[in-house]
């Protein structure tokens, strides 16, 4: 990877990974030419917000594999996303397309065949395309699993890595791979008309940023707090709300770190080109009386992470 770096500019997030991907591609990485072309990394981290992640600035230790990869990586301060909504996020990030541009921004939206995707120049150029994803907004019906040799959805993320170490173990080794992995475990779970919790992850990321957060917030009904004022929540239990969120984000950097851990030991992930980024952010009722919407087209929603 490059000299650690800070880029301070206002990049789109689609047009950049693009790009990058494709120069790295080309040129066999990002300093030096090498005979074969390196592998492709790309992570989604879904809904996570760039001012949570410790290497943008956060005080909680939400991110520490990602700091310390950071530090070995061009991070991006000023990334944006083209929309806080996953479906029309990662189409432009997969085509370097602004929305207007490749209009896949409806349920029944499908992506132009005349829209090529990264995943078709990279096929072009003798890549092994691998994508996993959360079912839903990133299903192939939208156009997302054109030209993979695998495209398969996950539940969680437990099974997102069992499928992944399934495909590696499997993949032709004479070729280079791109590997695309979307991880859904940050994001809300579904929202119940029952008391609910937002922000679900298993112990004891659910509380390792304020204990007694679960007794908090156990009466709380997580389909008002998403759609219907927060105002009756207390300052306490509002606190307990973000801690939760923090802790699905620290619970997917540690399972990062342990599947960086397999993919160095399998000789392959130090000289991959490796970009992590999220879709959008989220809101956390920063700006409004209620916690739906992503953050919408605030800084909140728009600014995301990302490092390569």
């Amino acid at each position: 990877m490059s000299t650690a770096q800070s880029l301070n500019k206002r990049i789109i997030l689609g047009l950049i990974v693009v790009a990058a991907v494709l120069t790295a591609t080309r040129f066999g990485g990002f300093i030096e030419e090498k005979e074969q072309r390196p592998p492709v990394i790309l992570i989604s981290l879904d809904t996570l917000r760039a001012d949570h992640a410790g290497f943008m600035g956060y005080p909680r230790e939400t991110t520490p594999f990602l700091d310390e990869l950071a530090r070995e990586s061009m991070v991006f301060d000023q990334a944006y996303s083209t929309m806080s909504w996953t479906l029309i996020a990662h189409m432009s990030l997969f085509t370097g397309l602004y929305p207007e541009q490749h209009k896949v921004w409806t349920p029944s939206s499908v992506l132009p065949e005349s829209a090529e995707t990264l995943a078709e120049r990279l096929k072009g150029l003798g890549y092994h395309n691998m994508g996993f994803h959360f079912p839903g907004w990133l299903d192939s019906d939208y156009g997302f699993g054109r030209d993979f040799d695998v495209y398969t959805p996950h539940d969680n993320l437990k099974q997102a890595g069992a499928n992944i170490r399934e495909a590696m173990a499997n993949r032709p080794k004479d070729k280079p791979y791109f590997l695309f992995i979307h991880l859904f475990d940050i994001h809300n779970k579904p929202v119940k008309r029952k008391p609910s919790l937002l922000y679900q992850s298993p112990a004891p990321y659910d509380e390792m940023f304020m204990e007694g957060a679960n007794d908090l917030l156990e009466d709380t009904v997580s389909y008002e707090l998403w759609h219907m004022a927060t105002h009756g929540l207390s300052p306490d239990q509002h606190d307990a709300v973000v801690a939760q969120y923090d802790g699905g984000i620290r619970y997917i950097d540690d399972e990062l770190r342990a599947w960086a851990n397999e993919w160095r030991a399998g000789g392959t992930f130090d000289d991959a080109v490796v970009i992590i980024t999220s879709d959008h952010g989220e809101g956390l009722a920063q700006r409004r009386k209620r916690y739906a919407g992503h953050g919408d087209t605030f800084e909140e929603g728009l600014s995301v992470p990302l490092l390569m």
